[in-house]
């Protein structure tokens, strides 16, 4: 049970690693973006902290009850 739990963990980084990648990329290196005014804007991505308690994550994760619906 213990092992699954460090597997699941280091699963789970390893995804945020690679989810992350283009945002940390972009920390250093802004782009130009068009807008929906039409506006080029030179861009840089921000990083937003979010704490939520087990339901709301699962709603947010697509998760139920611990199980992806996918």
């Amino acid at each position: 049970e213990d092992k699954y739990k460090k597997r699941n963990l280091r699963l789970w980084h390893m995804c945020m690693k690679k989810l992350l990648e283009p945002v940390i990329k972009g920390f250093n290196r802004p782009e130009a973006v068009q807008c929906s005014d039409d506006k080029v804007r030179i861009v840089k991505p921000v990083v937003a902290a979010w704490l939520g308690d087990r339901p709301e994550h699962e709603k947010v994760c697509s998760l139920v009850g611990g199980n992806c619906q996918v």
